[in-house]
């Protein structure tokens, strides 16, 4: 019955860097899991390159 509508804007203020940004987007669940997980794809990169590059040295 009662309805609050909320006083928050959609858009980002007009002062925030693109850092302040990225900021908050990743203080967001979701960032952070989109985050994490692009983390674990670029370590799990660099581990089959190591891998592959120890593979070219031996032969």
């Amino acid at each position: 019955m009662n309805q609050v509508k909320s006083t928050k804007s959609n858009s980002a203020p007009v002062g925030q860097t693109r850092g302040q940004r990225l900021g908050e987007w990743l203080q967001d669940p979701l960032g952070g899991v989109i985050a994490a997980s692009a983390a674990t794809i670029g370590a799990f990169g660099v581990v089959l390159s190591g891998t592959w590059l120890i593979h070219l040295a031996m032969n």
